[in-house]
């Protein structure tokens, strides 16, 4: 059962001004707004705090320079996150002896306006909080990514410093919930005014100023990057002249042929590899490493491509059962 909304109106007195009431009924406007500033989310990426195929400096910056707004199609799990965000802040409330209330409100801080944050909503009590809810079944990089926040990865205590800034807070709390393990905990996050003005401001700042000059951001090798730059030069233009690259791309180009005759010297190996597991297990349905429990299987899986059919052989490495002592 839900916990009844208190008689608690949204803040609206404070160091910001709001851009969207409803950022989930006006999706579409709040996508437009949000493209002339950054988002809460989107500091962990200008910050290199994501892993690498969630986000970056360079896919922040293709959406705040395209012509429309990016849209990102909902996934099941997106959708599942947004069902049972309700659920899993109001057994924070409960724990807190508070109540829940939502915010969909998108924000603009009025001191520093690039800076914007939509919260989740409110934890209300004898004092009130802001709520952070995130569900997620990627424990293990959640519980890589949290030794210095008490348990709270970087990314999501960054992305709670900017709403605390743009709010004008001081304490949030954040609920989680690990799905595959039907386990939910929540933390107490301050305001670190220290990370606000020597490191959040001036990436923003920083960052910005890419935006408005159009000059990318410096780049990476993740997914999201590769991602972003296929989008910004999606196309090539036919009367556009030959860019001279300058001499650093020369240094550039003899590290990138040394790194394909590696990959390549790698991938040989690899293959010499399973190919002596391969002959050594023959026909039987796995086999052992002596004195270890790891075990190799190299499993027959079918593979159509268009009106051909073959077979391959993929391996797969999964640890075999501990002998019980007598």
């Amino acid at each position: 059962m839900s916990n009844a909304e208190p008689d608690f109106e949204l803040p609206t007195q404070g160091p910001f001004e709001v851009l969207i009431e409803d950022a989930d009924a006006q999706r579409d406007e709040w996508r437009v707004v949000r493209q002339h500033g950054v988002g809460a989310s989107e500091l962990p990426k200008l910050l290199g705090m994501y892993p690498p195929r969630w986000g970056s400096a360079m896919s922040v910056f293709a959406d705040k320079v395209a012509d429309e707004p990016l849209v990102i199609e909902e996934t099941g799990k997106m959708r599942w996150g947004k069902l049972l965000q309700d659920v899993v802040a109001e057994q924070t409330a409960l724990a807190l002896g508070a109540v829940w209330k939502r915010d969909e409100r998108l924000l603009r801080s009025a001191d520093f306006p690039v800076a914007m944050a939509t919260l989740d909503g409110w934890h209300v009590g004898a004092e009130r909080f802001i709520g952070e809810v995130k569900t997620t079944d990627a424990r293990h990089l959640w519980e890589e990514n949290a030794p210095e926040h008490d348990g709270i990865p970087a990314f999501v205590w960054a992305q709670v410093q900017q709403q605390l800034y743009v709010a004008g807070e001081d304490h949030a709390y954040c609920s989680v919930l690990f799905r595959g393990d039907a386990e939910d905990f929540y933390q107490t996050i301050k305001r670190d005014q220290r990370f606000i003005d020597d490191v959040m401001l001036p990436a923003l700042m920083d960052f910005w100023a890419c935006v408005e000059s159009r000059t990318p951001p410096p780049v990476d090798g993740g997914e999201a990057t590769t991602r972003a730059i296929k989008q910004l030069f999606a196309e090539s233009r036919k009367d556009a002249p030959v860019v001279v690259l300058d001499a650093a791309f020369l240094d550039r180009h003899y590290e990138r042929e040394a790194l394909k005759q590696k990959v390549k010297e790698i991938e040989q190996r690899l293959a010499e590899i399973d190919n002596h597991f391969k002959v050594a297990i023959g026909d039987a349905e796995a086999g052992v490493i002596v004195n270890t429990d790891l075990r190799y299987s190299f499993k027959t899986q079918q593979i159509k491509e268009q009106v051909r059919k073959a077979h391959t052989r993929r391996p797969l490495i999964h640890r075999a059962p501990r002998k019980k002592r007598g």
